[in-house]
């Protein structure tokens, strides 16, 4: 193995090391893709709201997606 290579298999367990084995396990169990078309302007402001609670676009997306779910189906189950 070259140094470089070391080095960036070094860098990837020092990452890894830092991921709780939650977060890891929903990184990893991802296998689909969605694209969406939005303006550059919706886009800035999902980044910049993901961001401000520490989260990917994705990681937004998903969970806002589980929000919307809880609501609908909170209704459901009550009528």
């Amino acid at each position: 193995m070259s140094k470089t290579d070391k080095a960036l298999y070094d860098r990837l367990a020092k990452t890894l090391r830092g991921i709780g084995p939650d977060r890891l396990a929903q990184v990893l169990g991802k296998s689909e893709s969605v694209r969406i078309r939005i303006t550059p302007a919706e886009k800035d402001a999902m980044k910049r709201i993901a961001s401000r609670y520490g989260l990917t676009v994705t990681e937004y997306l998903t969970r806002l997606h589980a929000l919307v779910q809880d609501i609908t189906e909170g209704k459901k189950r009550s009528r």
